[in-house]
């Protein structure tokens, strides 16, 4: 025997009052997955961008040369999308160090994020600074 269900009946009503509750928290759960995602990608990012420095900044002192720095950090941050980092290499005789700056402009996983959008300049710029002493 089949099961009528009326318009009064309570089991229909809960199923629509669930369809409402998903149309409200849909959104947000849609944007906390996308901040999730954007976030792992700059973190990613980031990361690369430090161990290339360091990386940068030990080359200098084994070689003592800081002409190919730049294009270590290149080689070592060519998996990140987007244009290559800014690399500058500084040398403080009298501080005994070897400073490695590196600049990234940080292209977004999501193409028009609407969470880079909003930042003042309208994108995300990553600095990584390696600082080592001098042996």
């Amino acid at each position: 025997m089949r099961t009528r269900i009326t318009r009064n009946d309570p089991r229909r009503s809960q199923r629509g009052m669930a369809a409402v509750e998903l149309a409200l928290v849909l959104p947000l759960l849609a944007s906390i997955l996308f901040f999730l995602v954007e976030g792992a990608g700059a973190l990613k990012a980031s990361m690369v961008l430090s161990e290339a420095s360091r990386e940068a900044a030990r080359m200098v002192l084994r070689t003592g040369d800081s002409s190919q720095a730049a294009s270590l950090v290149a080689a070592l941050t060519g998996r990140l999308s987007g244009d290559s980092p800014q690399t500058s290499v500084s040398v403080d005789s009298a501080a005994h160090t070897v400073t490695v700056h590196v600049e990234y402009a940080y292209a977004p996983v999501i193409a028009d994020n609407p969470l880079i959008a909003a930042l003042p300049d309208g994108q995300l710029t990553l600095r990584s600074r390696t600082v080592m002493p001098l042996p």
